[in-house]
């Protein structure tokens, strides 16, 4: 037999959902409220759960079914088994034509072909190196057996007599032979007239053509053509989508008559895209073979499934091929996302969100596949889909360091990875089909910590890993933080759950009364080893005093600026000045949350100065101030309150306004965004009184010889109302 080179890519759509961990076993959630969580940083045992959510409840996930390249090559590195029986073997085992070898029994769970990427690379290595006529000849028959080119096909194939989108029924064709026979020869060439083995149907769309072949007995069968119409009209579908991106050239999709029965399951349901370089693919078409056994998954979900091998062709039309598998973290990924682009309410890939979630607190996005589809998912929605496209397009193919270092080189991408990483800790990345993603972010239990034991924590994220902890603070105390951020570009950022605005992770922590608790987050995308730390920060108690808490002081509080005595104050003493306080308005609220965190929200406050000039001119300055301020608050012996700011936000905009004999004239507006606004500043504690109805502190202001109490109205006991 003549040599030929055989590129080989096997992208396997259903294994995906079934290799990672499945979660269950998670704590109910009732209606009222949840009790504290206990100190889970030292859970070991055999009792230990594998994650707990950000609500603390912890979360035990399902064992993992092995993977068969993975165990294969385990015991060719322990020397039990020679590569080329292991590669032999599971070739067999996926055309249907050996039973899973003995080696797999002990790891205790049905296998799964979810790395059959790197399986066809090997193969493909060894066909290239051997000198072994024999191995070299069964490589090239099981690679055609698994993937038979077009030309093959159609020796033994003949039109459908009514086209696919009639539904018309083709029973009573029959099998005129024994075509699994030929199947597994490789479709030869016949001496005399070839027998009809499959038949096809075909369509035209951009200046290209498009085939499904299938086994002259599924016309016989309306469940299995089915699925023949659902690869049809997934064809249609999935041009019609992805040419408004890309040019989208001929494929075939065939259903093959392996069955790969050996394993149980949905694996017998796979689909996968063979490919060749495009030097060597010519005018011909891009080849996806289906397995006999795609009942397995609904139509609807197959459908999703064909899109997704769909972008696989668009990939090798692009890229070409790689016999590297590192590129499977945005090669499975991106083309996961894309598949859901097609058919946004099928939600196939939801499967491998849950596994993201499972896999993200100890994998970065370079040591998944599947999973990727939070991150593209999160990409696309940001930038579109011709954005993800050109990072197709300037990925490298080969070597995870240099697709590392180009994701980094992006620009500001070590902010958009943690944006994402906020985005994905909040839950507000949303399906392309609307709605957020289902499921929720997990932390290790190592990584799930309540201080004040023990009294320090480390963080280390790898680069494109979603680095994150959970710390809870035992109530009634008030903690000092020493706080170590390290590395280059790293970022971070804190936010009180349930759900807050990001901030950084205070220094001061007061836990009051309720013990607060935080998620951390630290990212950091520098190039380098993905295994090895790019960033850490070290969180460690310096400080745990107990404090006193004053229940009186949770809810929502509101103060109409206009109305305060200090304001009345100003206003009188600049009554017979040349430059009066003409009016202010505006309103404050105060919220104060029972872990110890308060809320400050300036709105619309206005104050408006006049002042009479030479000729007639009068001048009005108008000030607009919005502010915003987060932080924690103390009650010290029941009577001092203490504030301290951890984040705020602020916005003053001046304009000038000159009216006179020659018209008027207003300036364009001054806006200034550092500022304290209209803050209760008291970290060191002012006198304050609270009761049912009114919360009043002092303040004082000596510019203008005043001092006094400042008093709120409660709207609400509950911080979590709306302050409207």
């Amino acid at each position: 037999m003549p040599e030929q080179r055989i590129h080989l890519v096997l992208t396997l759509s259903v294994a995906a959902s079934l290799a990672c961990n499945t979660l269950a076993g998670r704590a109910p959630e009732g209606d009222g409220p949840q009790p504290t969580a206990p100190d889970t940083s030292q859970d070991t045992g055999p009792d230990a759960p594998d994650f707990y959510d950000l609500e603390g409840n912890p979360v035990t996930a399902e064992p993992q079914p092995a993977e068969a390249v993975e165990a294969m090559l385990h015991q060719v590195e322990e020397g039990s088994l020679a590569l080329e029986d292991g590669v032999l073997g599971l070739l067999r085992l996926l055309a249907g034509e050996a039973s899973a070898p003995d080696y797999l029994d002990g790891f205790g769970a049905e296998p799964v072909f979810r790395d059959v990427f790197n399986l066809s690379m090997t193969a493909y290595d060894l066909y290239q190196t051997s000198d072994d006529p024999a191995l070299r000849s069964e490589l090239e028959r099981l690679l055609r057996v698994l993937a038979p080119p077009q030309d093959a096909l159609n020796r033994y194939a003949a039109p459908a007599d009514t086209s696919l989108s009639s539904g018309a029924s083709r029973k009573g064709l029959g099998r005129q032979i024994d075509c699994s026979q030929i199947w597994h020869e490789g479709f030869p060439e016949s001496q005399g007239p070839a027998p009809t083995c499959l038949l096809y149907d075909s369509f035209s769309a951009g200046g290209y053509e498009f085939w499904v072949y299938f086994p002259i007995d599924m016309a016989g069968d309306d469940a299995a053509m089915a699925y023949v119409q659902g690869a049809y009209e997934a064809l249609a579908d999935s041009q019609a989508t992805y040419s408004q991106l890309v040019e989208v050239r001929s494929i075939d999709i065939v259903f093959s008559l392996l069955s790969a029965s050996a394993i149980d399951g949905p694996q017998d349901g796979v689909a996968m895209v063979p490919a060749v370089d495009p030097g060597e693919l010519g005018s011909r078409a891009c080849p996806i073979t289906v397995f006999s056994g795609a009942k397995s998954v609904p139509v609807a979900n197959f459908k999703q499934l064909i899109a997704h091998e769909v972008f696989h062709c668009i990939h090798l039309w692009r890229k070409g091929v790689s016999g590297d598998p590192a590129l499977s973290w945005y090669n499975e990924g991106m083309a996961h996302y894309f598949s859901n682009v097609v058919y946004p309410s099928v939600n196939h890939e939801h499967k491998s969100v849950g596994h993201f979630h499972a896999q993200s607190p100890t994998h970065s996005i370079f040591d998944m596949t599947y999973e990727n589809t939070v991150f593209f998912q999160y990409l696309g929605n940001r930038f579109g889909d011709a954005w993800l496209i050109d990072l197709l397009d300037g990925m490298p193919t080969a070597g995870q360091g240099a697709m590392m270092s180009y994701l980094a080189g992006l620009e500001g991408m070590d902010q958009v990875f943690h944006d994402f990483g906020r985005a994905y800790l909040e839950g507000r990345i949303n399906d392309t089909g609307g709605g957020a993603l289902p499921g929720k972010p997990l932390v290790l239990p190592e990584d799930n910590v309540n201080f004040p034991d023990p009294g320090k924590h480390r963080l280390e994220a790898r680069p494109f890993h979603v680095e994150r902890a959970r710390y809870l603070f035992d109530s009634e105390r008030q903690y000092d933080l020493a706080l170590d951020l390290q590395g280059d570009g790293a970022l971070d950022a804190a936010m009180l759950l349930p759900q807050s605005d990001w901030t950084s992770l205070p220094a001061l922590v007061v836990a009051c009364p309720s013990g607060p608790s935080y998620i951390h987050l630290l990212t950091s995308t520098a190039p380098g080893g993905a295994s090895s730390s790019a960033a850490s920060f070290d969180v460690s108690v310096a400080n745990a005093e107990e404090t006193e808490c004053d229940e009186c002081l949770v809810g929502v509080w509101e103060h109409f600026i206009a109305s305060s005595d200090y304001w009345d104050a100003v206003m009188a003493a600049t009554a017979d000045r040349a430059t009066q306080l003409d009016s202010v308005g505006g309103r404050q609220v105060l919220t104060f949350h029972a872990s110890g965190l308060y809320e400050s929200l300036t709105e619309d406050w206005e104050v408006v100065w006049i002042s009479e000039g030479v000729g007639g001119n009068v001048t009005q300055v108008r000030t607009v101030v919005q502010a915003s301020a987060v932080g924690s608050y103390a009650s010290i012996g029941g009577s001092l309150l203490q504030l301290t700011a951890e984040d705020s936000d602020f916005r003053q905009e001046t304009v000038t306004v000159v009216s006179g004999p020659l018209g008027t004239f207003s300036s364009d507006p001054d806006v200034k965004t550092e500022g304290s606004g209209y803050l209760p500043s008291v970290a060191e504690g002012t006198p304050y009184t609270c009761s049912p109805t009114t919360l009043s502190y002092f303040t004082e202001a000596p510019d203008w010889n005043w001092s006094g109490y400042v008093t709120y109205e409660r709207i609400s006991s509950d911080p979590s109302a709306p302050a409207e």
